[in-house]
């Protein structure tokens, strides 16, 4: 309701949020609730527009093709920290869900009369 009657709307933060919404409890079965939340963007959604970012602008710098050399400046250094945060993000939400699976035994005792239900990405990958 903020931007009725305005021109036009930017509404790229909205089907980001709306993106990662949707990743997160399909593919992990983690709720984030971003949707609720307009005007921010989860750390999670910052670090990948800045990786992609930073990975657009390396490709026109020939001397960061070198890791070496890239990682001693201060781009990489911004790069690797994203990184470093989308890996920690990604292992909790394993790490979670795989404790799930784990505490829940009636989970793997497979019924012929029960109904099917979808499995969700992550617990495909972890069975």
């Amino acid at each position: 309701e903020p931007h009725v009657g305005k021109p036009e709307i930017n509404i790229c933060p909205y089907v980001q949020n709306n993106i990662f919404d949707i990743l997160c409890e399909t593919m992990m079965s983690t709720e984030s609730n971003t949707q609720n939340e307009m005007g921010t963007h989860p750390q999670f959604i910052t670090s990948v527009i800045k990786i992609v970012e930073i990975l657009h602008n390396r490709m026109f710098k020939p001397w960061c093709y070198v890791d070496f050399i890239f990682r001693k400046t201060p781009t990489g250094r911004e790069y690797y920290k994203h990184l470093d945060y989308l890996h920690t993000f990604i292992k909790k939400a394993i790490a979670r869900r795989r404790f799930e699976l784990m505490s829940d035994t009636n989970k793997f005792i497979k019924r012929d009369d029960e109904e099917k239900k979808k499995t969700l990405f992550l617990d495909f990958i972890l069975e």
